[in-house]
């Protein structure tokens, strides 16, 4: 798990463990995780979409991949 998928992990309201394991979910934490990883990738979009770069990059799919990877 990477340090944006820990924090948002953690946003949502996951129990993570000392290691970075996810303890517990309950439904409305798995709900609201994924809203935050959408928006996340409608972000990336978003820049990608008026001309920019994310990451080094301006095709979306690897400029996600990227985003989430690192």
């Amino acid at each position: 798990m990477n340090e944006r998928t820990r924090a948002l992990a953690l946003q949502a309201g996951f129990d993570i463990g000392r290691d970075w394991q996810v303890i517990g979910m309950n439904e409305s934490a798995l709900k609201d995780y994924t809203k935050l990883v959408v928006r996340e990738c409608l972000g990336i979009y978003d820049k990608i979409d008026n001309g920019n770069q994310h990451l080094g990059t301006d095709d979306y799919p690897r400029a996600v991949l990227r985003h989430f990877d690192t």
